[in-house]
């Protein structure tokens, strides 16, 4: 559209929050966190959507996505890209 990335509703904002450590896309559970509390932040966030993959269990993102939730942002995280249960 021209004015910059555009989701199925073209009125609708589409934020990245990137956490991608260098030029590997690997990623750490810090920059994980705070994507994730920094983006529940911004005005009308109403959507987070996790597209890492992986497994994991990490306090600091825990309390992140809780701190979104709380803050009634719905907290969406991708599941089976590693063929793992």
């Amino acid at each position: 559209n021209n004015l910059g990335m555009a989701g199925v509703d073209m009125r609708a904002g589409i934020y990245v929050a990137r956490v991608n450590v260098g030029c590997t896309g690997s990623w750490s559970n810090a920059a994980m966190a705070n994507a994730i509390a920094t983006a529940s932040a911004w005005s009308g966030t109403r959507v987070i959507n996790i597209s890492g993959g992986g497994t994991f269990n990490d306090p600091a993102v825990a309390r992140a996505v809780s701190l979104a939730r709380s803050r009634n942002v719905v907290v969406v995280a991708a599941a089976g890209n590693n063929n793992s249960s």
